[in-house]
């Protein structure tokens, strides 16, 4: 396989993770709008204004909750590693 091949299936294979990350987003994001503003009747403009900035909040919070999920699961394989390293060491 080729670099192009390895690609396309990577982007092909994370499609429909990437198209449900983004739908359960979208609906935490106009849910969240809903209870924050249940009797709204805003113009169209600040209805979508609102809804973007809550959609970019959200986003954020993604991003950053997923980069410390990583960073904390790569903490404890990365001590895994060194016991099994001290253990290979001493015994």
């Amino acid at each position: 396989m080729n670099k192009r091949q390895i690609v396309r299936w990577w982007v092909d294979w994370t499609d429909g993770w990437n198209h449900e990350f983004h739908n359960a987003i979208e609906m935490k994001v106009l849910a969240g709008y809903q209870d924050a503003f249940p009797d709204a009747h805003d113009a169209f403009e600040e209805a979508d204004k609102k809804i973007r900035e809550m959609r970019v909040f959200y986003y954020q919070r993604m991003v950053a909750t997923s980069t410390l999920l990583i960073a904390g699961i790569s903490v404890v394989v990365a001590l895994l590693a060194l016991a099994v390293a001290a253990f290979a060491l001493i015994y």
